[in-house]
């Protein structure tokens, strides 16, 4: 899913000091909001990167596992959860091809509900080495056809700088 140099990439990036720490938005809101409703009793956020959002403000009394190959800590392969959330995380992925793979790891880790935001936009961001921070930028309509190839999605909500799937299995 990840080349051994893009993941090095990442972990020199978010070993760099006095670096913006992300903030928590919506998604934690959203999270527990899901988990609310829906009553899932576990948690696993996918390309959590270092701030690790879901894992700080976790929704009460549900686990939360924080799952990134390029952060030091996070990089334990992940169980499967019941709600996975992936979100701004496919659009940092080398290729298609590793693309194709996290989307069948995400279709292996969800029992229930996976909720997915890709960001359309390209970043004035760069990893060390002048990498760019987004390496899959691709317009809503080839995502859509990506994520359809792996996962059947029962809804796709497009936006002008991301488009979000929420994907539940049938048998959950």
């Amino acid at each position: 899913m990840i080349s051994d140099e893009h993941r090095q990439r990442y972990l020199e990036y978010h070993a760099r000091k006095g670096r913006l720490a992300e903030k928590p938005g919506d998604l934690c809101a959203i999270v527990e909001m899901m988990c609310d409703s829906f009553g899932y009793t576990s948690v696993l956020d996918y390309g959590c990167g270092c701030a690790q959002q879901v894992s700080q403000f976790p929704p009460p009394g549900v686990p939360v596992q924080s799952y990134d190959p390029g952060v030091i800590g996070a990089d334990t392969p992940p169980r499967p959860a019941d709600l996975v959330v992936c979100n701004h995380m496919l659009e940092h992925v080398e290729d298609e091809a590793a693309a194709a793979a996290v989307l069948r790891d995400l279709h292996r880790l969800t029992k229930s509900t996976l909720y997915l935001v890709i960001s359309l936009e390209e970043s004035t961001k760069e990893l060390l080495d002048g990498t760019p921070w987004h390496t899959l930028v691709r317009d809503s309509d080839w995502w859509e056809k990506l994520v359809n190839e792996y996962l059947p999605f029962a809804s796709v909500e497009r936006g002008e700088k991301e488009v979000g799937f929420i994907w539940r299995r049938e048998d959950a």
